[in-house]
């Protein structure tokens, strides 16, 4: 009896083309065509959570909660600016309870260039009295 390897079908061959990555990424492209599904976390904390475990939880969500109560309540909310990053933010993290926003690099980079905006407001510039 024939005993068959792991990884090879019943003729020996290996099952996945470059699996030892001798070429490089070659025949390896990191998508999904339908079934992504079961691999998305539905909740961007849970996403943090997974991905990231308990410090980037903690990250986020003091870099997020931080950013919101800037604008809200903190010195930024007498900028110009403070109701549009605020509704931003908000936005995000409601919209982040159903869905992993931060799958895609660019609602990522958006959600911290947001909150570094957020962060880097202080109050309304003196009106020059003229």
């Amino acid at each position: 009896v024939r005993r068959q390897r792991a990884g090879a079908d019943a003729a020996g061959r290996p099952l996945l083309e470059n699996g030892q990555f001798v070429r490089g990424m070659a025949w390896w492209f990191f998508s999904s065509e339908r079934i992504h599904l079961p691999y998305h976390a539905k909740n961007l904390w849970l996403h943090a959570l997974i991905e990231q475990g308990m410090l980037g939880l903690l990250a986020v969500t003091l870099f997020g909660g931080l950013a919101v109560l800037w604008v809200a309540a903190g010195p930024g909310r007498s900028h110009p600016l403070a109701p549009a990053c605020l509704a931003g933010l908000l936005g995000f993290g409601i919209v982040g309870a159903f869905d992993s926003l931060v799958d895609a690099p660019r609602l990522a980079l958006m959600f911290v260039l947001l909150g570094g905006l957020a962060l880097s407001l202080r109050g309304s510039p003196p009106v020059a009295a003229g």
